[in-house]
């Protein structure tokens, strides 16, 4: 095996967020299509077999679509598509492996499966995914919020290889009900808008809370992240920064120690001081157990967030939420993340070809794209699409969390914040793994060393000097620096 198919395989294999794979491994260059739009029905019917990664309510949504355009749109242009479930995203990867690399014993690839661009750009070097440039007129391709587009051209001619269907970004989910107790008690307004006022309103919890027993140091943290990556991303890129760029096979880390002060002050020592923390596998269990009161996390995670506290196996209490858009550094750029998994077709031939277009054009269409938005939280890819009033006028109950979701992401964010995603290259996920992996060790190490010194007799306030110094800080600097550009 080459040293290029191995770093293949590899990319693959760590990629456990990629999705759903294609079909005929067989790959050639389609023939040269017809126009786009308005091509003839083949004379034969084609079953297109979909791979994805839904599950429960979401997967249930995609199913009806799909049935439906096979008794409409398909049956009129003899199209047939059969889509398949993953268990979990976990399982796909190994799948998506075996199907490419023609394992034995290995499902036939897909027409037609969802991936993430981290994913694809690995999976493009083993030629199967499909160039999408001709199937798409300059008018059609208008109708798609350019930056939505823009990341499924990652190869170095900007082709089209990944067509965006739904996206999300992420938001500040809160308990409405207890964080307004806390505000009605103290008798004071809180800034939950900048990351400064966030880490400042969870140290005022946390004393709060902690002056309710008689056991010093006991306060309650009031805040969590879903995961690390992300943020350290997003928040080098709201202060005019890339953390880290990607040039002739080499990483080079570009967070300046200024900037890495900031993200340190304001998300680091926050959580060794217990102002924020996680506790369960996802914040949002986190909320619904009552040791967090907010957290920043996807905006298709709406749907977990819990309608009720459970104090313990007997009592519980009834919440209401409120969103808020994605914090910001004072006086810095308002940036969120745009993430969500496109779909990738299967090079095979024109026709086929043609015809996987068709399903996905027909489900990208704001009729379909908002049904599923409002079910599931997601966001629309049609520029159209992205408006409240459409959204809202889907929803049923207006006072739910996607309506609430839905005004914060279209009347604000879409608005005032340019949505980013780092490009894809030769192990990028792997970095992202390991950026997370570094922050959540160095709070893990830092926070049982804090533990130790109080158990040798050390002031907390002693010890946390100690941990939250000039000195520490230039250490989790450095090694924030080895670990991307290691």
């Amino acid at each position: 095996m080459s040293k290029k198919f191995s770093k293949i395989l590899t990319s693959v294999l760590v990629i456990c967020i990629s999705v759903n794979f294609t079909a005929c491994s067989s790959s050639s260059t389609p023939s040269s299509p017809d126009s786009p739009s308005n091509v003839d029905a083949p004379s034969e019917q084609i079953l297109l077999t979909m791979w994805h990664y839904y599950n429960n309510n979401i997967k249930d949504i995609l199913d009806s679509q799909i049935q439906e355009f096979n008794e409409t749109i398909g049956k009129e242009k003899n199209i047939i598509v059969d889509a398949y479930a993953y268990p979990s995203i976990q399982s796909l990867p190994e799948a998506v492996l075996a199907s490419a690399t023609n394992e034995i014993g290995a499902a036939d690839m897909p027409d037609i499966f969802y991936a993430y661009a981290d994913n694809a750009l690995a999976l493009d070097e083993l030629g199967i995914v499909a160039n999408l440039n001709d199937y798409f007129t300059d008018a059609e391709l208008s109708l798609y919020r350019a930056e939505f587009l823009e990341e499924g051209r990652f190869d170095a001619e900007q082709n089209l290889k990944i067509l965006p269907v739904s996206k999300s970004t992420e938001a500040l989910f809160i308990n409405r009900t207890d964080f307004d107790a806390f505000a009605a008690d103290t008798g004071k307004s809180y800034d939950l808008s900048t990351w400064q006022g966030l880490a400042s309103t969870a140290e005022a919890y946390y004393n709060y809370t902690d002056a309710k027993t008689d056991t010093p140091n006991d306060g309650y943290a009031l805040f969590g992240l879903d995961g690390f990556a992300n943020t350290m991303i997003i928040s080098a890129k709201q202060l005019g920064e890339d953390i880290y760029t990607y040039d002739n096979g080499s990483v080079t880390f570009n967070l300046t120690e200024s900037s890495a002060k900031l993200i340190w002050e304001n998300l680091i020592t926050p959580y060794v001081k217990g102002h924020f923390a996680a506790y369960g596998r996802f914040r949002s269990d986190d909320i619904k157990s009552g040791d967090l009161l907010a957290y920043t996390g996807s905006t298709a995670s709406a749907l977990f967030f819990p309608d009720e506290v459970i104090v313990d196996q007997t009592n519980s209490y009834g919440i209401d939420h409120l969103i808020m858009p994605y914090p910001v550094f004072q006086g810095a750029d308002n940036i969120m993340i745009q993430q969500g998994a496109g779909i990738i077709i299967t090079p095979s031939n024109a026709e086929r070809e043609r015809a996987a277009v068709e399903f996905v054009k027909w489900l990208s269409e704001p009729e379909q794209n908002i049904e599923f938005a409002v079910a599931t939280g997601y966001i629309p890819v049609y520029n159209e699409s992205l408006n409240y009033d459409a959204i809202i006028d889907s929803i049923e109950d207006t006072t739910s969390i996607v309506a609430s979701v839905s005004d914060v992401v279209y009347n604000d964010m879409l608005v005032n914040y340019q949505a980013f995603t780092l490009p894809p290259f030769e192990n990028s996920y792997s970095i992202r793994i390991d950026l997370d992996a570094y922050i959540q060790s160095h709070i893990d190490d830092t926070i049982t060393t804090l533990d130790n010194f109080i158990a040798n007799g050390v002031h907390r306030e002693d010890a946390l000097n100690n941990l939250l110094s000039e000195e520490r800080f230039s250490q989790w600097y450095t090694g924030l620096k080895d670990t991307i550009e290691k």
